[in-house]
């Protein structure tokens, strides 16, 4: 033991936790919430903004890691000290050069992603597309909506009667698509 290590009390423990939730947390938010605009502005599905965000909040996790092992806290810093076994060590360098892969691997992933979410349309096995997205929306549909629904089909003695009956009944899931 160092002859001037400090003890771990509560206080300390609190202001290191506090550390890393406030700034992980509304860095995490703002970061999160400019790219949630952007992606809105392109387009985009909340469902998109909230990968881009979780995407976001991984590098920003290791700036909040090494701004919580630089801080001089009011009586207190943190020190990695070295232990006696031996152990691999990884070079600053080689850390910074792997945290600038992680944000272009991360700059060429959000577009994928934001394209495969909002934009995109994947490939399908079917040739009819229409024909998925009404099992999509009947798959969607409560158990009530499509009792009533093959009620109003079966009433139904024409074509355009049957069309009517899908458009009133599939109205409100068509948003989705």
């Amino acid at each position: 033991m160092l002859s001037n290590q400090k003890e771990l009390t509560v206080r300390r423990l609190l202001s290191i936790y506090w550390l890393l939730v406030w700034r992980g947390y509304v860095g995490g938010a703002v970061l999160g919430a400019a790219a949630g605009f952007v992606l809105g502005l392109a387009g985009g599905s909340p469902q998109g903004g909230a990968v881009v965000g979780g995407l976001i909040a991984i590098p920003w996790s290791f700036f909040v890691l090494q701004m919580m092992l630089r801080k001089k806290y009011l009586d207190f810093r943190i020190v990695l000290e070295v232990m006696p076994a031996p152990s691999v060590e990884v070079p600053m360098k080689l850390f910074n050069k792997a945290l600038a892969g992680a944000l272009v691997a991360l700059v060429v992933l959000v577009p994928l992603v934001v394209w495969a979410i909002s934009g995109g349309k994947m490939p399908t096995a079917s040739a009819d597309p229409s024909k998925i997205t009404n099992e999509r929306i009947y798959d969607l549909m409560t158990p009530t909506e499509r009792a009533d629904y093959s009620a109003c089909f079966q009433r139904s003695t024409d074509v355009e009667q049957r069309r009517a009956c899908w458009t009133y009944y599939s109205r409100n899931y068509r948003q989705f698509f």
